[in-house]
């Protein structure tokens, strides 16, 4: 099964289905904000030779991307769900089309069979790094694996899988040991959290799991881990979630892309019990509105997000576009400062530029560059400020 985001990507970049091939990074908080500006372009691309080309192809230069990246001491992990695997670059690329240096979830770089096993992938979402490890969201599988040393060569196993008894199985289901699309899970100091997207809630576990199968500790979006309905069967409120597809957290505050309710959800502190309301929304004027809209305080399906401590980005992607809030918000219905992928907050058509976006999903900040994952054109964008 493939969450609502497969159809968009894969379309978008001329890949017949899914299976023919798909955390950003937790950092401690940067002292200081980067300043990028309203429509500039893009340093770099990666997964295309130029900006204007939408080319598609399973090898080292080519993806189908849809989530959250991570660089862990100085590795660069870019998902790429189209192509069941994750590739991995010795650094940043500074130059248009590079080549990836190893791949996850494949035996080599023109192998693109999904496989729900312990080495195989099928459909990865995002890559986070945290607590020393490597996280990888797998929705179609419904499964996060664990790496207990991030990997540096191809062909590498998973250590642990969260949502799964064992790494040959992937059956959605809605328990506290189970998971339905799960898209990212961060690490919070001692913590994981997951974002359960498909059962509409996050999952909080009281430490990194070390065995398979792990169960929750926490469950925010629902009262309890057997519910699953979007906004916990009832009205939009500060305690419901729907798609619930993203998740950052600095191991205080934890925020969390609530997609089909156009909005990003706020919680000052990382919640011990299960159904704490939200302190704050961005994306609506209140806990109680859902429309999409544009402009610098609207949103339309954001699925990913990311912060720096300081910064909080948000991949808006029914508006084609990236937003910036140059600190994280503590108001209701905030406005962001900077837009990326258009040249003003009116505008919102997609494009294949250095300038604009199509469907952007995924988000990785560093301390010097923004990686967008823009999934209609099959690559990622490294803005640097």
């Amino acid at each position: 099964m493939f969450g609502p985001r497969a159809t968009v990507v894969l379309s978008a970049v001329g890949i017949a289905t899914a299976v023919g091939l798909g955390a950003c990074t937790q950092t401690s908080p940067q002292p200081s904000t980067l300043a990028f500006a309203s429509g500039q372009a893009a340093s770099v691309v990666i997964g295309q030779p130029d900006f204007t080309s939408t080319t598609t192809g399973v090898d080292a230069s080519h993806l189908a991307p849809i989530g959250d990246a991570a660089v862990v001491n100085g590795t660069l992990y870019l998902p790429d769900y189209g192509g069941n695997r994750v590739l991995g670059f010795n650094g940043v690329p500074t130059s248009n089309g590079a080549s990836a240096d190893f791949v996850l979830g494949q035996p080599n770089f023109t192998s693109n069979t999904p496989a729900t096993t312990q080495t195989g992938m099928t459909a990865p979402v995002s890559v986070r790094s945290g607590a020393g490890r490597l996280f990888v969201g797998e929705d179609s599988t419904n499964r996060v694996l664990i790496y207990n040393a991030p990997p540096s060569a191809t062909g590498a196993a998973a250590s642990v899988v969260v949502g799964q008894p064992g790494f040959t199985t992937s059956a959605a289901n809605c328990t506290a040991t189970g998971l339905a699309t799960p898209s990212t899970a961060a690490a919070a100091g001692s913590k994981l959290i997951v974002g359960d997207a498909a059962n509409n809630r996050v999952l909080i576990y009281a430490g990194i799991p070390t065995t398979n199968g792990a169960a929750a500790a926490v469950v925010l979006g629902q009262s309890d881990f057997t519910h699953c309905s979007a906004n916990g069967g009832g009205p939009v409120s500060a305690s419901g979630l729907a798609f619930s597809d993203d998740v950052w957290s600095d191991g205080t505050r934890l925020i969390v892309a609530d997609a089909e309710n156009n909005r990003v959800l706020i919680w000052n502190h990382i919640p011990t019990v299960n159904g704490t309301p939200a302190d704050v929304v961005v994306g609506q004027p209140d806990m109680f509105s859902t429309a999409p809209a544009a402009g610098a305080a609207g949103m339309a399906t954001p699925y990913f997000i990311d912060s720096n401590g300081v910064q909080l980005f948000v991949g808006d992607h029914g508006n084609n576009r990236v937003l910036v809030f140059n600190s994280i918000p503590t108001a209701n219905g905030a406005s962001a400062d900077v837009v990326l992928g258009q040249p003003d907050f009116t505008s919102t058509s997609p494009g294949t530029t250095a300038t604009t976006l199509s469907g952007p999903y995924g988000l990785l900040v560093t301390s010097y560059a923004l990686l967008v994952a823009d999934g209609g054109n099959g690559r990622y964008l490294v803005f640097r400020p």
